[in-house]
């Protein structure tokens, strides 16, 4: 009876590196089929928010209420998708600035509807359908509604754009003196109206969302032909973090009150009056537009209707009743935003201008550009 051979050194080791050869495949596809499923989850993330977006702007436009709208578009900020520590995208690059221009529009308009269309998150008034002293949540049918960027404890000049957080806020305006509600510890004197040269203190840092003794019809009263109306663009500031003091709790969640989106770049407003080009019959678009030519600077286009750059650097567009220009307001808008993914999945390239040639160029952007219109009454 023969014995049973034994493997060989080399046999081993053309089984093993067989073996090692099959595991690493199996890996590779495992790793490549994951990536993708993560890349998928992500894009569907980004449409939800996307959609939650349209659907709650949509809505607040249909309320839009005569006598003002406001699109206000500050100089583009530089800086770029992600952190940059190392200064990586600069030296790739050969630019002593980052190559990415990013825009923080903002939008102001008045919102009427029906009865308690707008609701207070903290401010409280006596509840007319309850006993004598109950307290209620304050609600209005009226408020000034911005959307816009919220400063994230840094500045938008510095702080990489995935870290930038849209902001919803709604001011209600309520009839009634300051001295009928209960206002939040840290608004010890609530405005009574809001005024158009300062946002005052405790509207800007979300401490309080109301104010008193205010409607729109005495708001529109205070329009003139020569209002700046800063106080009604002026940018909220909202906690960049949370804080784990249990003191700070209550203030980050009365202060995240107007936070609608995380994580969003971009967030450009354009305007039509619904006129067509007569050489491309396509619709006129105004406002400050994209850098299209790649001159390192954004391209105003003019409108019959006004609007145009400041002494400040910023475009912005008013619409006022006060300025016989309400009859010239927009048509519709069309919004474009970049929304980035937490896991830094998804990119998307993007052209942009080498300083050391002024020749273009093409980069690898995070996060996904999108863009929706809405169509006012």
């Amino acid at each position: 009876m023969r014995a049973n051979r034994a493997f060989t050194l080399v046999e081993l080791m053309v089984a093993v590196t067989v073996l090692v050869l099959v595991m690493l495949g199996v890996g590779k596809i495992f790793s490549v089929s994951s990536d993708a499923a993560g890349r998928t989850v992500a894009h569907a993330e980004l449409l939800q928010r996307l959609e939650d977006l349209r659907r709650v702007m949509t809505h607040d436009l249909q309320t839009m209420h005569e006598g003002l709208l406001i699109i206000d578009s500050p100089a583009p900020a530089r800086t770029t998708d992600i952190e940059d520590p190392g200064g990586t995208l600069l030296t790739k690059f050969d630019s002593p600035d980052p190559p990415i221009r990013f825009r923080s529009d903002g939008l102001v308009f008045l919102s009427s509807g029906g009865p308690g269309l707008h609701r207070s998150f903290w401010s409280e008034s006596p509840d007319p359908n309850e006993a004598m002293g109950d307290l209620a949540l304050a609600a209005s049918g009226e408020g000034v509604l911005f959307y816009g960027h919220s400063w994230p404890g840094g500045s938008l000049m510095t702080s990489p754009a995935i870290d930038w957080r849209l902001c919803r806020r709604a001011v209600v305006l309520l009839p009634m003196s300051a001295g009928k509600y209960r206002w939040t510890d840290e608004a010890a004197n609530p405005p009574n109206g809001y005024s158009l040269d300062t946002l005052d203190k405790d509207l800007r840092l979300g401490t309080i969302d109301a104010v008193a003794r205010q409607t729109l019809v005495d708001l529109i009263g205070t329009f003139s032909p020569t209002s700046r109306f800063w106080g009604l663009t002026t940018r909220s500031e909202l906690p960049a973090a949370f804080s784990a003091d249990p003191n700070d709790s209550a203030d980050y969640f009365r202060r995240g009150s107007p936070l609608l989106d995380e994580h969003l770049g971009d967030f450009i407003i354009e305007w039509t009056d619904g006129e067509t080009n007569t050489t491309t019959g396509l619709l006129n678009w105004y406002g400050r537009t994209r850098d299209v030519d790649y001159d390192g600077a954004d391209d105003v286009t003019p409108s019959p209707s006004g609007g145009g750059v400041t002494e400040f650097g910023q475009y912005q567009a008013i619409w006022c009743s006060a300025r016989d220009t309400w009859e010239d307001r927009p048509r519709a808008l069309r919004i474009t935003v970049r929304l980035y993914d937490p896991t830094r999945r998804i990119t998307q390239a993007q052209q942009f201008v080498r300083a050391k040639d002024n020749a273009l160029d093409s980069l690898a952007r995070y996060g996904q550009e999108y863009s929706f219109l809405v169509r006012l009454p």
